[in-house]
């Protein structure tokens, strides 16, 4: 009896005790990283009674940064609910092997966030932008990644855990999503790419569906030639090694726009689907010479021909590279895409 009596005093202490620690925590959403003078600049977006606040510290080490900027708040940090990182382009170039040992040894933090990289302003202004507005600016920014990558495929919809997983990769890069600020709105502005733990590109948002597509990590998006518009609903790529490298898109889409166009003429189908898989071919080809001219490879072509071929091939981007697409585009539920055979 005097056990079952000392469990239920514990237990009771314990709620007691969790609820009071509940309500001296604050939850941060937001982090901005810039590094300035030899210090680390730490920036929380934390929510206080449901509005945003934001607050900074400075440290020589990222440790240091965030036990000043812990002694400056009146509550305790909860990282849980934590959704993005912004570093500036400065900290992206040359301190990221720092950060990302930081967050991966730190218990408080979780790898499931959208690590982003600021490269036109101090990351710490696009977390300072709110300009009256009380919704989190890491809330807009998560949900612009999200509904972009489902949209309009210019951003990448993976977490901080997939990119750590490549930075440890020696046979692919990493990916981030860029992002600006113009005053009011928070812009998605392309890709940077890492190796290891250095910046070595970035990618204009032209390029993004592109590297998606190439991944097999989304199928929707939108081409446009003078007065039509198609969009792709669904695609899928594969890859073959000889003594080429062989990519093969296979791709269906809607006419989503068109004017003063024929549309009862085969002929037209046929012209339409040529002209959009040239456009596609020709897109990607350039998205390659931009992978090779800038020693990048985001779509893990050298990791793909490890495992195919087991052959670890440091300069990937220098074999011939042979594009194949098969667009088929429908009308009201009929595929023209056999015109092109």
């Amino acid at each position: 009896m005097k056990k079952i009596i000392l469990f239920i005093i514990m237990f009771i202490l314990t709620g007691c005790y969790d609820y009071v620690e509940i309500n001296n925590l604050i939850f941060v959403s937001g982090i901005a990283i810039d590094y300035q003078n030899d210090e680390y600049i730490l920036t929380f977006e934390m929510l206080e009674e449901d509005k945003p606040i934001t607050i900074s510290e400075k440290g020589y080490t990222l440790a240091s940064a965030f036990d000043n900027i812990t002694l400056k708040i009146s509550k305790i940090p909860f990282y849980h609910h934590l959704k993005v990182v912004i570093i500036s382009e400065d900290v992206a170039q040359y301190h990221l092997k720092e950060i990302s040992d930081y967050i991966t040894r730190s218990p408080e933090i979780r790898n499931e966030f959208y690590l982003t990289v600021s490269p036109y302003s101090n990351a710490k202004d696009i977390l300072n932008s709110h300009n009256g507005n009380d919704k989190p600016i890491s809330d807009i920014i998560s949900t612009l990644i999200k509904t972009n990558n489902y949209n309009f495929d210019i951003s990448y919809n993976k977490t901080f855990e997939d990119m750590y997983e490549k930075l440890l990769n020696d046979k692919v890069d990493a990916l981030a999503n860029d992002i600006k600020t113009d005053g009011i709105n928070i812009i998605l502005t392309g890709l940077s790419s890492f190796r290891g733990y250095n910046l070595t590109h970035h990618f204009d948002k032209d390029k993004s569906y592109i590297i998606n597509l190439l991944n097999n990590e989304k199928e929707t998006f939108t081409l446009n030639d003078n007065n039509i518009s198609i969009k792709v609903y669904e695609s899928n790529v594969s890859y073959s090694f000889d003594n080429n490298i062989n990519i093969s898109i296979k791709a269906y889409a809607d006419i989503s726009y068109i004017d003063n166009i024929n549309l009862h003429d085969e002929n037209v189908y046929k012209s339409i689907n040529n002209s959009f898989s040239n456009i596609l071919k020709n897109n990607i080809l350039s998205f390659i010479n931009e992978s090779k001219v800038n020693d990048v490879d985001v779509i893990a072509l050298r990791e793909r021909k490890w495992i195919n071929k087991k052959i670890d091939d440091h300069h990937i981007y220098d074999n011939q590279i042979n594009i194949d697409v098969n667009l088929i585009i429908n009308r009201k539920g009929l595929s023209f895409g056999d015109f092109n055979e």
